[in-house]
């Protein structure tokens, strides 16, 4: 029997300002809408498919609100595998050194 694999990739917005923390969140939320619907018309669930998560969250670490967003449904690999997400993953454009990208899956 064909067991479906959902592969998702992710780059939310930088988070610049409140704005974009704000709008980061309505993003995520936006995302794991349309995976919902994408799956409920393909009459797919838990038991019958799979999905990966990954992508580029600008998170700058496990206490971000889209990090929260997302535990609430998928398993971080990463933490998974290593009991904890990596320090650093990602140099950003203000040259600081951050975990932002991340491979979740359900």
């Amino acid at each position: 029997q064909k067991h479906p694999l959902l592969i998702i990739n992710v780059h939310l917005t930088f988070p610049h300002h409140e704005f974009d923390r704000r709008l980061r969140i309505r993003q995520m939320d936006r995302f794991l809408q349309l995976i919902d619907e994408y799956r409920t018309s393909r009459h797919l669930d838990e038991t019958n498919s799979s999905i990966i998560l990954c992508g580029d969250l600008n998170s700058p670490d496990e206490n971000d609100p889209v990090y929260h967003q997302l535990m609430r449904t998928y398993q971080s690999s990463y933490k998974f595998i290593h009991g904890k997400e990596p320090r650093v993953t990602h140099l950003t454009h203000r040259n600081e050194q951050v975990c932002t990208d991340f491979i979740f899956y359900l």
